[in-house]
């Protein structure tokens, strides 16, 4: 047997070699069992536990809570800028910008006159949203017969507005009524209008024209001359034509007619130079009537009027 002092010194030993390796081991083994189990007192960086979400560390709210909150954010904050985008940035409202157009502007609205009277309508083309170019001009639903004449068929628009004239030239053939005539002008694809009614009155003037004598003793009231024979007028809407003689010769003059709704002129008081015959006279739709000067002895000459 070993003497007690030996015993003595190797359990001493023992204690040291378990204090240097047996509890350390023990230590780092309970800890690592503490951990796996969720059970350490306090929680290492990076882990947390289960069901309880108050011991999140503080570290952990700030790299997950913020990455969770960061994916959530984001989301939403996506979906407002979107929202934003249609509509706090507004697009187009459905309207379209004005495209460059123009305008056409009469100087009247209607235009009234007899049988073979001529009238004249200024046209205004009118730029608009930077318009320029070129714009022709036309003129639709002319009375029947009549002829429309442009001063300028087509004009040219640059920073201001440019005008033309039309002239609207009935015959004694074009129906008497109203018609409404139509202005347009075109540049391309690019078109605008306006209309103007045009008129025509049941009444004829005819004029005894300077030096009159023979065959060539009346005209219209262009100053066309109106040859013996039958002259036509087209009664269009009207019953009833009213005739005017006057007188544009420095002598004066009588008109012979066939009595009724056409008297003859009176004998005594000639129509004076620059005058009107007093007289009224009316020729009913399809019924003609012939007159003459009475004062030139020429019942060759007769004008025959036809209302139809």
């Amino acid at each position: 047997m070993k003497p007690p002092s030996a015993v003595v010194a190797s359990r001493l030993q023992l204690e040291t070699h378990m204090r240097h390796f047996v509890l350390p081991a023990v230590v780092v083994l309970g800890a690592c069992f503490a951990v796996a189990c969720g059970d350490a007192s306090t929680n290492t960086a990076g882990f947390y536990r289960q069901g309880r979400s108050g011991d999140v560390p503080p570290g952990d709210q700030g790299t997950g809570g913020a990455g969770g909150a960061s994916g959530s954010t984001a989301g939403s904050s996506s979906g407002a800028s979107s929202s934003s985008g249609s509509t706090g940035t507004p697009g187009p409202t459905g309207g379209t910008t004005d495209p460059k157009t123009f305008e056409i502007l009469l100087d009247k609205s209607s235009v009234s006159g007899d049988v073979n009277a001529k009238h004249e309508v200024q046209v205004t083309v009118s730029p608009k949203s930077g318009f320029t170019g070129s714009v022709t001009l036309a003129a639709t639903g002319l009375p029947a017969d009549a002829i429309a004449t442009w001063d300028k068929p087509t004009v040219d628009v640059g920073a201001g507005a440019a005008t033309a004239r039309l002239t609207i030239d009935t015959k004694s053939t074009s129906p008497v009524g109203a018609a409404t005539l139509k202005i347009t002008g075109t540049a391309g694809a690019t078109t605008a209008s306006s209309n103007v009614s045009v008129t025509i009155n049941p009444t004829m003037t005819f004029t005894f024209r300077m030096n009159a004598t023979g065959a060539n003793y009346m005209e219209d009231i262009q100053g066309r001359a109106i040859p013996p024979g039958t002259y036509n007028i087209a009664a269009g809407s009207a019953n009833t034509l009213t005739v005017k003689v006057t007188n544009k010769d420095g002598t004066g003059h009588i008109v012979h007619g066939p009595g009724g709704n056409f008297p003859h002129g009176n004998v005594g008081a000639p129509i004076p130079s620059g005058g009107t015959d007093p007289v009224g006279r009316t020729v009913a739709k399809g019924s003609p009537i012939q007159f003459y000067a009475h004062d030139l002895n020429n019942t060759g000459n007769m004008t025959r009027v036809q209302f139809q």
